[in-house]
């Protein structure tokens, strides 16, 4: 305490009394202090304080685990030190009103907020640029539900027209005979059977918004028309039944009555 004394002119007895300490035995390591001012030492001293306080504290055994609190100790009066404890206080312009005019001083105090209003501008700007980049992610987004793969195989046709002049209204996935096929959303089964020429063994699940899915060429049929499936249940087994030589399954996604492209509303397509 006394060595802080000596360095700002000013007694030990007004640092306590400024601080609200009995004596020096309460400062505990790491305390921030205020130093008053006091009548005793000149302007200039007080002027020029906040310039090498944040360093000269520092080094300070009571204040070297604190460097975060460097920039907010400011030199007050007396009375003020009460109103030091929240950091509101710790900006520069409120002690503009005791400065005297010297332009040395004012660009010492001018200095200090710079850090404070410089830093909410890289903020600022970062938001702006992370808005930007999420509007054209979202427009870029497909329309539509995103299903889960009904089976896991290799595609072996995929959507579209072929050069041969056919055209593909799902893609058909090679898979081995007897493996499980799983609803790819939640729905009602709208047909389950073998009555449309080609597809064999058929199931078609109607899901929210008009949304339809179809699992063509299976062994066997596990649901009826109307059973209600969950996402991922098994609704059937794999084979090569209807027009095809091999086990696979045909995949199919509809809105409505237009066919879209499946791999728009799978994961990892």
């Amino acid at each position: 305490m006394n060595t802080l004394a000596n360095r700002y002119g000013v007694p030990a007895s007004a640092i306590l009394q400024a601080n609200n300490l009995q004596n020096a035995n309460d400062v505990t390591p790491g305390q921030q202090l205020i130093i008053p001012g006091y009548a005793g030492a000149t302007v200039h001293q007080a002027q020029a304080a906040p310039v090498a306080a944040a360093p000269r504290m520092a080094q300070a055994p009571i204040a070297k685990p604190a460097p975060a609190g460097e920039g907010k100790m400011q030199f007050v009066t007396g009375p003020q030190a009460k109103g030091m404890e929240p950091a509101k206080t710790a900006a520069a312009p409120a002690l503009k009103p005791s400065v005297a005019a010297p332009a040395e001083d004012k660009q010492a105090f001018a200095a200090a907020p710079k850090p404070a209003v410089s830093a909410p501008q890289p903020n600022d700007s970062v938001k702006t640029a992370s808005l930007k980049v999420e509007e054209p992610a979202q427009a870029a987004a497909p329309a539509g539900p995103s299903f889960r793969w009904p089976v896991r195989g290799r595609v072996i046709s995929g959507y579209g027209s072929k050069a041969s002049g056919a055209s593909n209204d799902g893609v058909n996935i090679a898979v081995p005979e007897g493996t499980e096929v799983k609803a790819s959303d939640d729905g009602v089964v709208a047909y389950a059977g073998s009555e449309l020429k080609g597809f064999g063994n058929l199931v078609l699940i109607r899901h929210s918004n008009g949304w339809v899915t179809a699992y063509a060429h299976n062994s066997a049929l596990d649901v009826k028309r109307g059973d209600t499936v969950r996402r991922g249940q098994v609704i059937a087994k794999s084979g090569a039944s209807g027009n095809v030589s091999s086990p696979q399954l045909h995949f199919e996604v509809r809105k409505g009555a237009t066919t879209v492209n499946p791999l728009d509303h799978l994961p990892n397509a």
